[in-house]
């Protein structure tokens, strides 16, 4: 019956499948056909039609499977659609679909693409519920998890070095899992490749794309890896050379997957001194005791002082425009927690060029970071009170002006830390 609802695309159009296949989502898309669509028969049927349509080579046949495809596509991005067609999903079609994906002869690229691209998402559907990522059941998850690990992780450094754009979709499905799922850490530490996103982990790297960045900061924030293996996979080293390429490049686009995985391996190192209070020491309004790096376990501190290097680029990312600025000013707050009694490092923490960012943010009417902005400069001042006079020149009385306007703010915590800083800057 579904077919004889849809009517032709207009004969002067001059794709007919470009055509077709906007009229066909539409109409799929639709709220009145909608509970017709939202059937297991149906949608084995259009796997069913796909699956048969793989065969033929022909011209037309290509057209048949490029509007199938789309259609497809539209019903499978409708959550109320896949939520109760778990099981169908899992047990029939994703096993196919796999095996067409991993196909990898030269003539099947499109086709590889293009079920790769439906396997995708379906999973991000069927594994998200409410706009969140959590498993619709525990049972349906778990079978998808337990495919992926044993048909598509062995072979995922094969779809990241496929021509392109499988390894965008590749990538994408792989952060999705992880985002769901960081147990499977382990099992692409594994694999090969982990070790395929490391090289592509480097300065203006083509591959280097969002997903890549956010798999390598699920694999920086596992628990599973260790110092030793930050250490040994070079993830540090490879994080600032990248970002200082970034910041170089202005890349800002960049900017906030690099800063999520600046500030984990910041609150880690910070999480493994033992002088250290933890990661929450972001929160906390006034500075406490700097760590004793000096120390603290050797390979701690040499990670630490690579990271260092970064430290000027985190203040220029400040002037970004296009970013959430709490993620930089976090790891600058943690910087100062880790260098602030390291009797060289600290010598970094505040420059003049610091001041002039932090002047253009504490002028910013109605910021929203300000109480973070007011914390790093605390910190760091406090860090480098001995140099203060000799840091400060020219701009403490720009800094007073701001200050003086900041400490009658309705919000009691920016007054309170305008205050503090105006103490600090008089004494």
């Amino acid at each position: 019956f579904f077919f004889l609802m849809i009517r032709r695309p207009p004969r002067s159009t001059q794709s007919r499948s470009s055509a077709a296949s906007d009229v066909y989502k539409r109409q799929v898309s639709s709220a009145q056909l909608l509970p017709r669509v939202a059937s297991v028969s149906f949608v084995q049927s259009l796997f069913a039609l796909l699956d048969h349509s793989e065969g033929s080579r022909n011209g037309r046949s290509e057209e048949f499977r490029s509007v199938l495809f789309n259609i497809i596509e539209t019903v499978i991005a409708n959550a109320r659609i896949v939520a109760p067609l778990g099981d169908v999903l899992v047990q029939k079609v994703f096993p196919t679909l796999v095996a067409k994906f991993l196909d990898f002869r030269e003539d099947n690229v499109d086709s590889r693409f293009n079920n790769l691209k439906l396997f995708t998402e379906a999973t991000i559907q069927l594994l998200t519920q409410d706009g969140e990522s959590a498993p619709a059941s525990k049972a349906i998850a778990k079978s998808v998890f337990d495919l992926v690990a044993r048909e598509v992780l062995p072979q995922m450094h094969l779809l990241l070095e496929d021509h392109d754009p499988i390894p965008l979709c590749a990538s994408k499905l792989l952060n999705y899992l992880l985002e769901v799922d960081t147990t499977l850490v382990p099992r692409l530490r594994s694999s090969k490749a982990l070790a395929l996103l490391l090289r592509q982990y480097q300065p203006n790297h083509p591959r280097l794309t969002s997903n890549v960045l956010r798999v390598i900061a699920r694999v920086v924030e596992s628990e599973d890896i260790g110092v030793e293996e930050l250490r040994s996979l070079e993830l540090v080293a490879k994080t600032a050379e990248v970002f200082k390429a970034a910041i170089s490049n202005k890349q800002e686009s960049a900017f906030e997957e690099l800063l999520d995985i600046i500030e984990t391996l910041l609150r880690r190192l910070v999480g493994l001194c033992k002088s250290g209070r933890g990661a929450n020491i972001v929160d906390a309004q006034t500075p406490p005791a700097f760590i004793s790096l000096e120390a603290e376990d050797p390979a701690v501190i040499g990670l630490a002082e690579t990271l260092l290097q970064v430290y000027d680029h985190v203040v220029l990312s400040l002037l970004s425009q296009d970013m959430r600025l709490e993620v930089p000013l976090n790891a600058l707050v943690l910087f100062s927690h880790l260098f602030g009694a390291h009797p060289k490092a600290k010598l970094q923490l505040l420059k003049a060029e610091h001041l002039s960012v932090a002047l253009t943010l504490l002028n910013t009417p109605r910021s929203p970071y300000l109480r973070k902005v007011l914390r790093w400069l605390i910190w760091s001042l406090a860090a480098c009170s001995e140099r203060k006079l000799s840091i400060l020149a020219d701009k403490r009385d720009g800094l007073l002006s701001a200050l003086e306007k900041l400490r009658t703010s309705d919000d009691k915590t920016v007054q309170n830390a305008s205050k503090e800083l105006i103490r600090m800057l008089s004494n």
